[in-house]
């Protein structure tokens, strides 16, 4: 499988907090490779969750997501290689 990146900026008004997501492969030989999901917001992560405490069920919510979709993507990229 060869290496291949989805990667997505959210719009406003969310793009002032996240900046962008992605989804990566790097292949680790014939039928093997790495898959990981990437989320970035714009300040340290740990000032983030100090000056918006009320807006941490909203990062579980984007991991949870984030979680979610690249499952979503996994099993579409194995039935494409299944056939």
């Amino acid at each position: 499988m060869p290496n291949w990146l989805i990667a997505y900026a959210p719009l406003f008004p969310l793009s002032i907090i996240a900046t962008d997501n992605a989804f990566r492969t790097v292949s680790k030989g014939e039928h093997r490779c790495v898959f990981s999901s990437e989320g970035h917001v714009r300040f340290p992560l740990w000032l983030f969750k100090k000056v918006h405490k009320s807006h941490e069920d909203k990062l579980v919510a984007s991991e949870k997501h984030m979680r979610e979709e690249g499952e979503n993507i996994k099993k579409a990229v194995e039935a494409g290689m299944a056939t």
